[in-house]
Protein backbone atom coordinates (compact mmCIF):
# COMPACT_ATOMS: atom_id res chain seq x y z
CA UNK A 1 0.00 0.00 0.00
CA UNK A 2 0.99 3.46 -0.78
CA UNK A 3 1.91 5.64 2.27
CA UNK A 4 -0.59 8.40 1.65
CA UNK A 5 -1.25 11.32 4.88
CA UNK A 6 -3.99 13.50 4.39
CA UNK A 7 -4.34 16.85 6.02
CA UNK A 8 -7.41 18.66 6.60
CA UNK A 9 -6.55 22.45 7.14
CA UNK A 10 -9.28 23.98 9.80
CA UNK A 11 -9.08 27.48 11.67
CA UNK A 12 -10.45 25.04 14.77
CA UNK A 13 -8.55 22.12 14.40
CA UNK A 14 -6.61 20.46 11.83
CA UNK A 15 -6.88 16.62 10.91
CA UNK A 16 -4.77 14.19 9.82
CA UNK A 17 -4.41 10.64 8.42
CA UNK A 18 -2.72 8.19 7.15
CA UNK A 19 -2.69 5.33 5.32
CA UNK A 20 0.10 3.31 6.98
CA UNK A 21 -1.21 3.51 10.31
CA UNK A 22 -4.76 3.53 9.26
CA UNK A 23 -5.15 6.31 12.44
CA UNK A 24 -6.34 10.02 12.39
CA UNK A 25 -5.42 12.68 14.67
CA UNK A 26 -6.63 16.03 15.55
CA UNK A 27 -4.55 18.61 16.38
CA UNK A 28 -6.08 21.27 18.16
CA UNK A 29 -5.04 24.94 20.10
CA UNK A 30 -6.29 24.21 23.48
CA UNK A 31 -5.62 27.21 25.51
CA UNK A 32 -2.82 28.45 21.98
CA UNK A 33 -3.42 31.32 20.21
CA UNK A 34 -1.56 33.09 17.55
CA UNK A 35 2.00 32.11 16.85
CA UNK A 36 1.82 29.56 19.18
CA UNK A 37 -0.84 27.64 17.87
CA UNK A 38 0.76 27.66 14.49
CA UNK A 39 4.12 26.68 15.48
CA UNK A 40 1.83 23.27 17.57
CA UNK A 41 0.56 22.81 13.67
CA UNK A 42 3.50 22.87 12.11
CA UNK A 43 5.67 21.07 14.84
CA UNK A 44 3.16 18.21 14.54
CA UNK A 45 3.04 18.06 10.64
CA UNK A 46 6.78 17.78 10.55
CA UNK A 47 6.73 14.77 13.10
CA UNK A 48 4.33 13.30 11.00
CA UNK A 49 6.08 13.39 7.80
CA UNK A 50 9.41 12.56 9.53
CA UNK A 51 7.47 9.46 11.01
CA UNK A 52 5.79 8.27 7.86
CA UNK A 53 7.74 9.33 5.18
CA UNK A 54 4.87 9.35 2.88
CA UNK A 55 4.62 8.97 -0.90
CA UNK A 56 1.77 11.86 -1.15
CA UNK A 57 0.79 14.78 0.64
CA UNK A 58 -3.16 15.16 -0.17
CA UNK A 59 -4.12 18.29 1.17
CA UNK A 60 -7.75 20.51 1.43
CA UNK A 61 -8.02 23.37 -1.00
CA UNK A 62 -9.19 26.46 0.58
CA UNK A 63 -12.49 27.40 1.10
CA UNK A 64 -12.62 30.53 -1.49
CA UNK A 65 -16.33 31.51 -0.64
CA UNK A 66 -16.31 31.05 3.23
CA UNK A 67 -16.94 34.55 4.67
CA UNK A 68 -15.67 33.33 8.32
CA UNK A 69 -12.12 32.88 9.40
CA UNK A 70 -10.74 33.60 6.13
CA UNK A 71 -7.15 34.75 7.94
CA UNK A 72 -6.89 31.91 10.23
CA UNK A 73 -7.31 29.91 7.31
CA UNK A 74 -4.52 31.39 5.40
CA UNK A 75 -2.36 31.69 8.52
CA UNK A 76 -3.25 27.43 9.18
CA UNK A 77 -2.64 27.03 5.45
CA UNK A 78 1.04 28.69 5.52
CA UNK A 79 1.80 26.97 8.14
CA UNK A 80 1.17 23.28 6.75
CA UNK A 81 2.55 24.25 3.52
CA UNK A 82 5.68 25.46 5.05
CA UNK A 83 6.12 22.35 7.39
CA UNK A 84 5.37 20.59 4.13
CA UNK A 85 8.42 22.14 1.96
CA UNK A 86 10.35 22.13 5.13
CA UNK A 87 10.46 18.42 5.18
CA UNK A 88 10.93 17.95 1.15
CA UNK A 89 7.68 16.84 0.67
CA UNK A 90 6.80 20.07 -1.04
CA UNK A 91 7.15 17.72 -4.31
CA UNK A 92 5.07 15.11 -3.04
CA UNK A 93 1.45 17.39 -2.35
CA UNK A 94 -1.75 17.39 -3.91
CA UNK A 95 -4.17 20.00 -3.01
CA UNK A 96 -8.13 18.84 -3.71
CA UNK A 97 -10.85 21.79 -3.09
CA UNK A 98 -13.46 21.13 -0.54
CA UNK A 99 -16.32 19.84 -3.06
CA UNK A 100 -14.01 17.42 -4.96
CA UNK A 101 -13.18 16.32 -1.78
CA UNK A 102 -17.11 15.65 -0.90
CA UNK A 103 -18.04 14.32 -4.10
CA UNK A 104 -15.39 11.59 -3.99
CA UNK A 105 -16.42 10.97 0.13
CA UNK A 106 -19.97 10.89 -1.06
CA UNK A 107 -20.79 12.04 -4.25
CA UNK A 108 -22.62 15.14 -3.25
CA UNK A 109 -20.62 17.68 -3.54
CA UNK A 110 -22.04 20.14 -1.04
CA UNK A 111 -22.08 17.00 1.74
CA UNK A 112 -21.94 17.60 5.49
CA UNK A 113 -19.75 17.11 7.89
CA UNK A 114 -22.10 14.10 9.63
CA UNK A 115 -22.27 12.62 5.97
CA UNK A 116 -18.24 12.82 5.27
CA UNK A 117 -17.80 10.96 8.91
CA UNK A 118 -20.80 8.31 8.37
CA UNK A 119 -18.97 8.01 4.77
CA UNK A 120 -15.66 7.07 6.25
CA UNK A 121 -16.29 4.95 8.52
CA UNK A 122 -18.74 3.28 6.31
CA UNK A 123 -15.41 2.80 3.87
CA UNK A 124 -13.08 1.19 6.42
CA UNK A 125 -14.92 0.58 9.90
CA UNK A 126 -11.41 -0.15 11.36
CA UNK A 127 -10.06 3.22 10.78
CA UNK A 128 -9.57 5.13 13.89
CA UNK A 129 -11.91 8.29 13.14
CA UNK A 130 -13.44 10.49 16.18
CA UNK A 131 -14.35 14.20 14.75
CA UNK A 132 -15.16 15.72 11.48
CA UNK A 133 -11.30 16.64 10.99
CA UNK A 134 -10.12 13.49 10.92
CA UNK A 135 -12.64 12.24 8.72
CA UNK A 136 -12.00 14.78 5.61
CA UNK A 137 -8.06 14.06 6.49
CA UNK A 138 -9.16 10.43 5.87
CA UNK A 139 -10.92 11.21 2.51
CA UNK A 140 -8.15 13.47 1.47
CA UNK A 141 -5.59 10.24 2.37
CA UNK A 142 -8.11 7.86 0.42
CA UNK A 143 -8.11 10.36 -2.71
CA UNK A 144 -4.21 10.07 -2.94
CA UNK A 145 -4.32 6.27 -1.79
CA UNK A 146 -6.95 5.89 -4.82
CA UNK A 147 -4.21 7.64 -7.29
CA UNK A 148 -2.40 4.90 -7.08
CA UNK A 149 -4.68 2.14 -7.31
CA UNK A 150 -4.00 0.09 -10.76
CA UNK A 151 -7.09 0.09 -13.35
CA UNK A 152 -7.41 -3.54 -12.43
CA UNK A 153 -8.11 -3.37 -8.59
CA UNK A 154 -10.48 -0.89 -8.63
CA UNK A 155 -13.20 -2.87 -8.08
CA UNK A 156 -11.65 -4.78 -5.27
CA UNK A 157 -10.77 -0.78 -3.39
CA UNK A 158 -14.67 -0.14 -4.04
CA UNK A 159 -14.19 2.73 -6.42
CA UNK A 160 -17.71 4.47 -7.82
CA UNK A 161 -17.93 5.48 -11.56
CA UNK A 162 -17.79 9.11 -9.65
CA UNK A 163 -14.41 8.39 -8.16
CA UNK A 164 -13.10 7.20 -11.22
CA UNK A 165 -13.55 10.65 -13.00
CA UNK A 166 -12.29 12.57 -9.91
CA UNK A 167 -8.97 10.26 -10.41
CA UNK A 168 -8.55 10.94 -14.15
CA UNK A 169 -9.25 15.12 -13.16
CA UNK A 170 -6.80 14.85 -10.70
CA UNK A 171 -4.29 13.29 -12.41
CA UNK A 172 -4.58 15.36 -15.56
CA UNK A 173 -4.91 18.64 -13.00
CA UNK A 174 -1.10 17.31 -11.44
CA UNK A 175 0.08 16.68 -14.51
CA UNK A 176 -0.53 20.23 -15.82
CA UNK A 177 1.21 21.22 -12.58
CA UNK A 178 -2.18 22.49 -11.26
CA UNK A 179 -2.38 19.97 -8.58
CA UNK A 180 0.69 22.33 -6.10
Amino acid sequence: MTRVIGIDQSSASTGIFSTFTGRGETIKGEGLSGPARLDRIETKVRQVLDAERPALVVLEGYAFGTQYSREQMGEVGGVVRLAIFRAGYEARMLVVPPSTLKNFATGNPKAKKPEMIAAARAKDPEAWIRDEHQADAFWLAKVGEFLHVPAARWEAWGATLEQVQIRRELLEKRTEGGGR
